[in-house]
């Protein structure tokens, strides 16, 4: 199955469709407050939470019945959970995603301005524990550190999934430096049939992985490795460098 992540602002009635039509079949929404005034808090574009509401009627119109919504909570919306969360159900969203706070690009230099302290967030879980007996959508609390681990660990030789950022490039994980090929070098089916899916062997990789044993851990720096989002990612190619050859 095809997926696609984004904020919603460049989605229009024409694009949901071509992307429907091209054999995209979920896609995730953030939509992070209730309000345009707490939505644009952390995201501060223009129309930004009416684009990111809009994004999620243009793509239920399109056709998709796979439609999620990333929520982010920070000290200034996590009350807006619940609200936010029947908004997006009337909209047509079909689950509710919430996980701690990225310590990643501009988190890191505002983190004490917006990360929940953990009274908010236990308070968060308590609210999203409420609604799962709700009939309305899914909502779940989600670990970004747990494939980090199950993917060095007992999936490392099976890896189901891959990520494709907007330039082609080819990443191990949105929260690791490292990105294994690019699209615009070989067709993602060579890279599959070139091993891919058992990416997590190669060492750089499970090093980089290794690193992060808690959501605090995403924000450390460290001599010689690069920030995600702030520095340039560390560039294999799955098949120019023969990545697994001698693990196979």
């Amino acid at each position: 199955m095809v997926s696609m992540v984004t904020n919603g602002s460049l989605i229009t009635k024409e694009k949901a469709e071509k992307l429907f039509k091209s054999g995209v079949r979920n896609v995730q929404v953030s939509v992070d407050g209730a309000h345009p005034e707490t939505h644009e808090k952390l995201r501060p574009h223009r129309d930004a939470f009416k684009r990111a509401i809009n994004a999620i009627l243009y793509f239920k119109d399109a056709g998709f019945k796979d439609i999620s919504v990333a929520f982010t909570p920070t000290k200034f919306n996590w009350h807006e959970v619940e609200e936010a969360y029947h908004l997006c159900a009337k909209l047509g969203a079909t689950s509710f995603r919430v996980q701690p706070l990225m310590i990643l690009g501009r988190a890191q230099i505002n983190i004490q301005e917006i990360i929940p302290t953990p009274t908010q967030y236990r308070a968060i879980v308590r609210k999203i524990n409420k609604l799962q007996c709700n009939n309305d959508i899914r909502i779940e609390w989600g670990d970004p550190v747990d494939h980090l681990i199950r993917f060095r660990t007992i999936c490392k030789h099976c890896v189901n999934f891959v990520n494709v950022g907007a330039d082609g490039s080819i990443i191990v994980s949105p929260y690791l430096p490292l990105s294994v090929g690019n699209l615009q070098r070989h067709k993602l089916s060579d890279y599959w049939n070139n091993g891919l899916a058992r990416i997590w062997e190669v060492p750089k990789v499970k090093e980089l992985a290794e690193r992060i044993v808690s959501c605090l851990d995403f924000g450390k720096r460290e001599k010689g490795v690069p920030t995600v989002w702030f520095d340039k990612n560390i560039e294999l190619d799955l098949i120019d460098d023969k990545l697994l050859e001698g693990y196979k």
